[in-house]
Order: C-alpha cells, then structure tokens, then sequence
C-alpha cells in the first residue's frame, strides 16, 4: 500500500486558512453595507510565482514545518490563483496509483496537473511507466512510489526510460527519462551498461535516497544485481 505522502495535512492545511481567511474580515455598517478586508494585500503576479514555486518545491521534497504552513496560508489570503494550483497538486497528490491525468484533468489546474503528471501521481493513458497488468513483477514497488519510501530498503521495478553511461558509472532511468525529475534511477558506479531491450521492465534491491529532494535514486553493487524483465 502507498503511503501516505502529507496530503491530509496539507488540505487540513488549506482548511484552517480558507476559514481564518473568512473570520479575519470586519464588518462595517457605513452605508448600510459590511464592508470586508484581506488580511494581506494582493501580491504582485511576480510576487506570488515566486511563493508558489518555494511552496511547491518545499511541499514536494517533504517539507513540514511552521514555514511551509506560513507560505499556504499567504497563498490563501494573497495570491489566489497560485492558491487553485497548490490546491488543486494537494487534493491529487495521493490518488490510486491507476488513476490516469486524462480523468484528473477537467477538475486540476493544468499547472497543477503538470506537477502531478511529473511527481507520478497520475499517468499518461499507455504511459510507458504505467504498471503493468498484473503489477510489478514478484510484487516489486513501484518506480514511482519510491520517493515516499526515501530511506528505507526496496526492491523497486520500473520500465526502462534509457541508459546513460559517464565516465563515473552507468545511470539507469526507469519510468521518465532524465532530466525529468520524476525519473527513478538505478545507479552502477565503476560500470558501462550495455544496451538493453526497449520494452525490459527492470527490478533492483537497495536503499531509496532523494537527490536533490527530487528524483529517487539507488545504487546497486553490480549489474548482476540488476534484473531485466521482459
């Protein structure tokens, strides 16, 4: 089962300050109208880009603390349509792994659905990292699960995206391709990989670690360790 990956506290999140918003207006009688004010005012549209990418970065690599909640809640009060883009990532951040972006998309900001589609929350109908019938082999985690697993030991399967062999190692991207930072990499360091069949589904065991709090990655001892399903 996936574990969960922050979403109910950040929609609780999203909660308390849509409700602190409402109590933070004032009434007013003059003219016989209540008159409401924001506690914040209006940011600029660069302003609230730039809010909403810390945000979104922050909320991405896991981030939880008094900060991250502060930004949410400018977002509510001052940049609202920043604010339907972080809602719409956080309310479909922990959906099925089967649920496709085409079924998501007419109730998510396409900017939000973007994220999702990169985060592996959602897939492409016919993705190539889709899982397959029947899931991963031998019950195996998949590629895009992985990053909710950060620090522990899994056997990870994914489909193969490409092989990039440097002078350090070879690099084996499953699932999206580099520079995509949603990709999941196999690791081989002191190798050079030979090609392998486009349609291989591969599987690896080792511990899971975040590079750059982004991309999910392990590193495995040898090749041989690396197993190719096709």
């Amino acid at each position: 089962m996936k574990t969960l990956r922050r979403t109910a506290p950040l929609l609780i999140a999203v909660l308390s300050f849509t409700a602190l918003a409402g109590c933070s207006a004032t009434s007013s009688s003059s003219g016989g109208r209540d008159a409401l004010e924001r506690v914040y005012p209006l940011l600029s549209p660069g302003e609230c880009g730039s809010l909403l990418d810390q945000t979104m970065g922050d909320v991405r690599a896991g981030v939880s603390n008094d900060r991250v909640d502060d930004q949410i809640g400018l977002l509510s009060e001052a940049c609202p349509d920043e604010m339907d883009v972080f809602t719409g990532y956080a309310a479909s951040s922990d959906l099925p792994f089967e649920v496709t972006c085409d079924e998501i998309s007419g109730r998510t900001h396409p900017d939000a659905l973007v994220m999702l589609r990169q985060d592996g929350h959602c897939q492409d109908a016919g993705a190539a990292g889709a899982v397959p019938a029947g899931g991963w082999p031998e019950g195996g985690l998949g590629w895009n699960e992985a990053p909710a697993y950060a620090g522990t030991y899994q056997r990870v399967c994914g489909p193969l995206a490409s092989m990039r062999n440097t002078a350090d190692g070879t690099f084996v991207n499953v699932g999206l391709d580099y520079p995509d930072p949603g990709r999941f990499t196999f690791i081989f360091w002191g190798y050079q990989g030979q090609s392998l069949p486009a349609t291989s589904v591969l599987c690896a065991s080792g511990t899971i670690y975040m590079y750059e709090g982004t991309t999910a990655q392990m590193e495995v001892g040898s090749p041989d360790q690396l197993e190719i399903w096709n």
